[in-house]
């Protein structure tokens, strides 16, 4: 091994000084791939979070897929729960001409008249009115999808 240091003009390094080369170099090696792992992870979360945000909602759980969406943002912005969902109604009824009070009070009169009992009548949200529009629906995700653009582009 001497002989081949000599014929590339490498210095004379004893064989305690070549181990002690070759584990830094592998310590270096492996610090970087631990970050490069790390930018890896950050760039699959942000993949994750993106695919999860931009999404169409499942007709199926609709409700609760627009109230968890609604909540992150509430959470991610530290806004007020009631006011932030107000903003995105009032949006809602100046953008789709809509009175979603007025829908509301509809529903739970149609409600009154099938028998459904008083509880459940008062636990109709102007959500529960918007997921049974199908033009409501994709109007809202619409604004929904807008917001979640504005809170991830501050984050």
């Amino acid at each position: 091994m001497k002989e081949l240091a000599v014929a590339v003009n490498l210095p004379q390094l004893t064989t305690n000084q070549i181990v002690l080369k070759l584990a830094e170099a592998n310590v270096e090696l492996e610090r970087e791939m631990r970050e490069v792992r790390e930018e890896v992870r950050q760039v699959s979360d942000k993949f994750d979070t993106a695919i999860k945000r931009f999404t169409a909602p499942n007709i199926d759980h609709w409700k609760v897929d627009m109230e968890t969406k609604i909540n992150e943002m509430v959470e991610a912005e530290k806004l007020s729960p009631m006011h932030f969902r107000g903003q995105l109604y009032t949006e809602l009824e100046q953008t789709a001409i809509v009175s979603l009070s007025s829908r509301q009070k509809r529903m739970m009169t149609r409600m009154k008249t099938q028998g459904v009992t008083y509880q459940e009548r008062r636990a109709i949200t102007k959500l529960d009115v918007i997921s049974k529009d199908k033009q409501l629906r994709a109007i809202f995700e619409s604004i929904v999808k807008k917001r979640q653009a504005l809170c991830a582009e501050r984050l």
